[in-house]
């Protein structure tokens, strides 16, 4: 998987990182990110979501490339929703590589 969550536990900050998984092939191994900001900016738009931040961070063992973008909103239940639609963009990903 190319896209790891981090849900809050309360409050109204989460995250998600991307980045290329080390060893895998096609789409389930690439970074989504601009598809993640695509995503989130039109969430944004429609004020579901306060605002998110991408961070660039170090490559590690398994993923390379990474990209850790922070989202915040008023409410814990619009972050988890965010997270689980952008996290579809890499299951739709998987299934079709």
């Amino acid at each position: 998987m190319a896209i790891n969550t981090n849900k809050p536990l309360s409050g109204g900050t989460g995250s998600v990182t991307t980045g290329s998984k080390v060893g895998a092939t096609g789409s389930a191994g690439a970074s989504q990110s601009s598809d993640i900001q695509t995503v989130l900016q039109a969430l944004k738009d429609v004020s579901i979501i306060n605002d998110f931040q991408p961070f660039s961070r170090a490559d590690t063992p398994k993923m390379t490339g990474r990209t850790l973008i922070t989202i915040s909103a008023d409410r814990k239940e619009a972050v988890d929703a965010a997270i689980d639609v952008v996290n579809q963009l890499d299951n739709k990903l998987i299934v079709g590589s």
